[in-house]
């Protein structure tokens, strides 16, 4: 018999795997405040969920406070702050509640009572997933972080693509100023007929005219500045042909 004063202890502490697992093997409905050793269990609730064990629930209704710090299973709530309140049933969660609305806590505890007392009688089923797998709302809320988190990478993505845009515009555009107005660049037998392909769009964007084609025999013909165009050319002993002699439309 306990002592006149002493208090009696209705809602387990659960703070280790071994004692999470053997809480799942009880029978009968499982309320666990699920929490984080930083912020501690809901306590506003504490005198809630007794009152609904003393007059209802009894031996049916077992509450228990989990830390979710040292329990693997329940590792996807230690950053929560939020209340967390699982339901479970044969080891399985049935419903799962966050925040602190004793009204609507209350009504999913006389629920899932219900539902316990028909299963105990063979009168129906009781469904469940494990407890390493979301359950209901967390899903939806999972399911919207996860398209939060993918529109804010999206965004960084293309603020970096912009950035690198800008950057590449800046750098091209120095190039420019600094560059002669007259320039060459190198064409190799075998890239003959892919230059225009190539390069067609990239000159009439730089605001360039291709002035003169020169057929050269050595390197030492062309005059620099110019750019070597290797399209895979891989045969050295075979010099290049020609050189496209570039000016530019207007000089500022």
């Amino acid at each position: 018999m306990a002592k006149k004063g002493a208090a009696v202890q209705l809602q387990q502490e659960v703070g280790t795997e071994e004692e999470w697992e053997r809480l799942l093997e009880r029978e009968g409905l499982i309320v666990c405040d699920i929490y984080s050793d930083w912020c501690g269990p809901c306590s506003a609730m504490s005198a809630v969920l007794k009152k609904i064990k003393l007059e209802i629930g009894g031996d049916m209704l077992h509450l228990a406070m989990a830390k979710s710090d040292e329990i693997e299973p329940l590792k996807r709530f230690r950053t929560k702050s939020e209340p967390t309140w699982m339901f479970l049933s044969n080891g399985k969660i049935t419903n799962l509640m966050f925040g602190a609305d004793s009204p609507r806590l209350q009504r999913l505890i006389l629920a899932e009572l219900k539902k316990e007392e028909a299963f105990r009688q063979g009168l129906s089923d009781r469904e469940g997933v494990d407890v390493t797998e979301r359950f209901g709302v967390e899903i939806e809320r999972w399911e919207e972080d996860q398209g939060k988190e993918l529109a804010m990478q999206e965004r960084e993505e293309a603020k970096k693509l912009k950035e690198e845009m800008e950057r590449k515009k800046k750098e091209s555009q120095n190039i420019l100023e600094m560059m002669d107005a007259v320039g060459c660049v190198l064409i190799f037998p075998h890239a003959k007929g892919k230059y225009q392909e190539v390069l067609g769009d990239l000159i009439n964007e730089a605001g360039l005219m291709i002035k003169e084609r020169e057929k050269v025999g050595a390197w030492f013909n062309c005059r620099p500045p110019f750019i070597i165009l290797n399209l895979g050319y891989h045969n050295r002993s075979n010099p290049p042909r020609t050189v496209l002699l570039l000016r530019r439309r207007s000089i500022p």
